[in-house]
């Protein structure tokens, strides 16, 4: 992620928005992170949760809502969206290559790796992906809270394209 700081043009943004913000990042950290490999069905609720988010606050009345929530609610959505494929290519592509002889034994060790609950940081049960979606989410709800519209390559692309 890049650290530049951006800012909403206009008003600062509302207490209630950063609020809002912030339970949409927290929702998407907490449901990708508990997610196992292969299964999409919380992902799907993260995103169907994000999706009524934006019907009820953006799609409906765009024009009166602050670009500051039409971006974290988008960037929030497309970042569930990009995680869900990143996951499901990886895991496919693991699962391809895992027909080779020579390679199950250190797909095996990946998978374990990036999936396996270990003791991360004092947090036991969690595991480096979900880790390393935690502290996404963590990062970017300190960023809305501080009222910046923060940049993730690739992803604020598209959002910036939509808002």
């Amino acid at each position: 992620m890049s650290r530049s700081h951006l800012r909403p043009a206009g008003r600062q943004p509302e207490l209630w928005e950063k609020a809002v913000v912030a339970i949409g990042y927290l929702l998407l950290g907490f449901i990708v992170s508990r997610a196992h490999p292969g299964e999409f069905g919380s992902l799907i609720t993260i995103f169907m949760v994000l999706g009524f988010l934006y019907w009820l606050l953006i799609a409906r009345n765009r024009y009166k809502t602050s670009e500051y929530l039409r971006y974290h609610i988008l960037q929030a959505l497309m970042l569930n969206i990009a995680l869900a494929a990143a996951l499901w290519l990886l895991v496919s592509f693991l699962g391809m290559l895992e027909v080779l002889p020579l390679l199950t034994a250190p797909i095996d060790m990946v998978l374990v790796l990036l999936f396996a609950p270990i003791g991360v940081a004092g947090f036991s049960g969690l595991s480096v992906k979900s880790f390393a979606v935690m502290v996404i989410a963590v990062i970017l709800i300190a960023d809305a809270l501080r009222g910046n519209l923060s940049r993730i390559p690739y992803v604020s692309d598209g959002v910036r394209h939509w808002v």
